[in-house]
């Protein structure tokens, strides 16, 4: 009896140690590379391009619920690159591009916004992105006080004394 309670604990014991290193293959790939989309936000049918950097090989292949079919990206001389085509019936929102190297498990993974036709695609330029201030007489004020000359003032001086003679340390 005392041998069956004796293998049943070394199998469960084997089992809590090993169990952990059964699942360690089950997460998610490391991404090591990045991926640059132009434009990040695109219309359905339209089409952006796509550059990563990370990849090892001369090629990848970049996937998408939203783009028509997989973009090949080849290498020119910033890495690798290809253009993408929006699909014409995806749906608005936000789709995630992930980037597969020579068949390996995803290197880079970014996100495409789909926005509806009809209306404007984000900005990238921050200057676009801020409304134009609404004129107001504080804000003219300032402004106008902006414009004239600074004025420093400057710290009282010390009269000038002559340096006092230091001998050499021998």
């Amino acid at each position: 009896m005392d041998s069956v309670r004796l293998a049943l604990c070394g199998a469960l014991a084997a089992v809590a140690v090993c169990a952990p290193l059964a699942h360690a293959n089950d997460e998610p790939a490391t991404m090591s590379g990045t991926i640059e989309l132009t434009p990040v936000s695109a219309h359905p049918g339209g089409q952006v391009q796509l550059r990563v950097a990370g990849c090892s090989g001369d090629r990848a292949t970049a996937a998408s619920e939203a783009f028509v079919a997989d973009a090949r990206l080849t290498r020119d001389s910033a890495g690798l690159f290809a253009a993408a085509a929006v699909r014409s019936s995806v749906d608005p929102g936000v789709y995630p591009v992930r980037v597969a190297c020579d068949g390996e498990d995803a290197v880079a993974e970014g996100k495409l916004t789909v926005v509806p036709h009809g209306k404007p695609l984000p900005s990238t330029h921050a200057d676009d992105a801020a409304p134009p201030p609404s004129p107001s007489p504080q804000r003219d004020r300032e402004r106008a006080m902006d414009s004239r000359p600074a004025v420093h003032p400057q710290p009282p001086r010390a009269p000038h004394e002559p340096p006092a003679p230091v001998a050499p340390v021998p």
